[in-house]
């Protein structure tokens, strides 16, 4: 079966409406990530779909911890997102480490990776995977990882009008890429690694990514703050 994570980032406005996607999203092998404030709402009302966080910190003051969100039921937490490392100068080395803090108390993290349009168009995209993917890793001794390819250029939010948006060759292209990463460098992690897609991933081309049998589901924007459409999507996959 493939799982669909659903990264609402910074919606919807209010608790209700939290609540109230999250009842229309709760579907088995489904992932359900609220922002922070809407976590424990969220929650509550699901019964067949995981709970997970869009972050986790380790510093102080307006932060949260892994503890914290696995007192909320959280079993899973999205790392490295690119609007993470573009607009709070996240590094690889800080990813590592909130890697490691979220294995150590058990969540699992969605670690993303993928290139900007300015280094695929350098032809730097394969370097640039291969570097997010290593250092990632780097401290993980064991248990389960999810590692997502979003390529930051063909997120929706990134498109504008006429401009290419990958392809799923392309994408699964990279994906057999990072498994190969993980499978000559972290053996002892091969068997426990997930393998997703994300961006711009909806109902129209959902099946066509996760064709491949090594594409293990989807990290989903945007398409995942409307129920109906989001419903769709796991109905056309499973």
């Amino acid at each position: 079966m493939k799982i669909l994570i659903a990264n609402w980032k910074m919606h919807p406005d209010n608790i209700n409406e939290a609540i109230n996607l999250a009842k229309g999203s709760d579907f088995e092998n489904v992932i359900i990530c609220p922002p922070t404030s809407f976590i424990q709402g969220a929650g509550e009302v699901l019964t067949r779909a995981g709970l997970g966080a869009q972050n986790l910190e380790f510093s102080g003051t307006g932060d949260v911890d892994a503890k914290e969100l696995k007192s909320l039921g959280v079993t899973h937490v999205i790392i490295g997102h690119s609007d993470r490392r573009k607009n709070h100068n996240e590094t690889n080395e800080i990813v590592a480490k909130k890697v490691s803090l979220a294995l150590s108390e058990g969540l699992v993290p969605v670690i993303c990776v993928g290139e900007t349009k300015e280094e695929r168009d350098a032809g730097k995209k394969m370097e640039v995977v291969n570097d997010q993917v290593v250092k990632a890793l780097s401290e993980v001794k064991g248990g389960r990882v999810i590692l997502a390819y979003e390529p930051v250029w063909s997120i929706s939010t990134n498109i504008a009008d006429g401009e290419e948006v990958i392809t799923p060759e392309e994408a699964y292209e990279v994906i057999l890429f990072i498994k190969q990463i993980v499978e000559e460098v972290y053996q002892n992690l091969s068997r426990n690694v997930i393998y997703v897609y994300g961006g711009s991933v909806n109902s129209e081309n959902v099946k066509e990514f996760l064709e491949f049998k090594e594409v293990g589901g989807a990290l989903v924007g945007s398409a995942s703050l409307s129920s109906s459409e989001f419903s769709k999507m796991i109905k056309l996959i499973n």
